[in-house]
């Protein structure tokens, strides 16, 4: 997974997240903030919309057509600024940092400790960095086909780089040189499946995924769309999803 696109168009549950998430890193003027992992860079379009008194937000990712799209969306704030890097070798000289944040990258950083190592690095002394990542293990959809949720939900959790790495992040930042960390949960819900919700882009993406590993055969992945989308027509659905927050202090 990576960082969502949830500005263009909006997302209105993604962005009540989003706002919880920003609440967190304490955000105070002329804090230069390090977005590891930015993707399209709607985040960080929304931490400025928010904070315009911070210097500035770099975002960082290591896909160059990703940094294309978000120059091409966001490329016009001069608070933000958009770099080509790699997790586990930040492009940074030590202590540069007010603030980090990493959200839903490190299942994608081989080894994550190395990603965090140097988040750390790059943190200023008495700096914050969030660290926040989906345990896709936790989601939950309602509906009459208990078995095949759960295994669309096991497969794609497990055949992931790793899908249930919220659970194990807290240790993680412990390993990698964080001693203050405090844990939070944001549990994301819906109670409809539609487009500009997180329950329909996230069963979407798990029906792409799962097809085209041959883990659901197209008729399952029919059957269970059709009942998420019948459940939501008599106003019985429900989705949620737990994202791991750790709050780490340096």
């Amino acid at each position: 997974m990576a960082q969502e696109s949830f500005l263009r168009p909006v997302m209105p549950d993604v962005l009540e997240q989003w706002r919880y998430y920003i609440d967190h890193l304490h955000l105070q003027p002329d804090d230069l903030v390090l977005d590891v992992g930015c993707n399209c860079g709607d985040a960080d379009q929304f931490i400025t919309s928010l904070h315009p008194e911070i210097r500035q937000i770099i975002g960082l990712d290591h896909s160059p057509v990703r940094l294309e799209r978000a120059n091409k969306r966001w490329g016009e704030n001069s608070k933000i600024q958009f770099v080509e890097g790699d997790a586990t070798q930040l492009p940074f000289s030590d202590h540069t940092f007010d603030k980090v944040l990493c959200v839903d990258t490190l299942e994608w950083v081989k080894p994550p400790e190395a990603g965090l190592r140097e988040i750390f690095r790059v943190l200023k002394p008495g700096g914050i960095a969030l660290i926040i990542h989906t345990d896709f293990d936790s989601q939950i959809f309602s509906g009459k086909m208990i078995q095949l949720t759960r295994k669309i939900v096991h497969a794609f959790s497990d055949s992931g780089a790793y899908g249930t790495i919220g659970r194990d992040l807290k240790g993680l930042c412990h390993r990698s040189g964080f001693s203050d960390v405090v844990t939070d949960v944001y549990t994301l819900t819906n109670q409809f499946f539609k487009e500009d919700h997180y329950a329909k882009k996230i069963a979407e993406m798990m029906g792409d995924w799962l097809k085209q590993k041959s883990l659901i055969t197209e008729d399952e992945w029919n059957d269970w769309i059709d009942d998420l989308e019948e459940q939501s027509r008599r106003g019985e659905f429900f989705y949620s999803v737990n994202r791991y927050l750790c709050i780490c202090s340096k």
